[in-house]
């Protein structure tokens, strides 16, 4: 969600995340990480959604995204 709250925030807008083919992820898949010798690394984007049910309208975006990695 946005978690701006001046004046000039957007109203009914979040935060989606995206796969590097720019198709949505959902927060419950899992995603392959390209492991090399001693680094890995994943490509993932953000762009503001509109939310379901919600009406869009134009400010400005502040949220925050934790992405938690679990080596198993």
């Amino acid at each position: 969600a946005n978690s701006y709250v001046g004046e000039d925030a957007a109203t009914g807008v979040g935060v989606g995340i995206f796969d590097k083919s720019g198709n949505p992820l959902s927060l419950t898949d899992l995603l392959p990480i390209d492991a090399g010798e001693d680094s890995a690394s994943i490509t993932v984007g953000l762009q503001p959604v509109q939310l379901k049910g919600k009406t869009a309208t134009t400010g400005k975006i502040q949220s925050s995204v934790t992405i938690e990695v679990v080596h198993m």
